[in-house]
């Protein structure tokens, strides 16, 4: 199912193994593991304050 994605076809090379490198390019599935983080945190005992108002 992964090998058939678009950005997965694009970026990677099926002939060899991936690379750091290659973990770069790949734009949407950073964006997919920040919002899954941002959403469901690690660690819940974190909390946040303002600053500045």
């Amino acid at each position: 199912m992964l090998l058939n994605s678009g950005e997965v076809l694009e970026v990677l090379d099926l002939d060899k193994s991936v690379e750091w490198a290659d973990l770069e390019k790949f734009v949407y599935l950073e964006r997919v593991l920040k919002e899954t983080m941002r959403l469901f945190p690690v660690s819940a005992g974190i909390a946040r304050s303002v600053s500045e108002d």
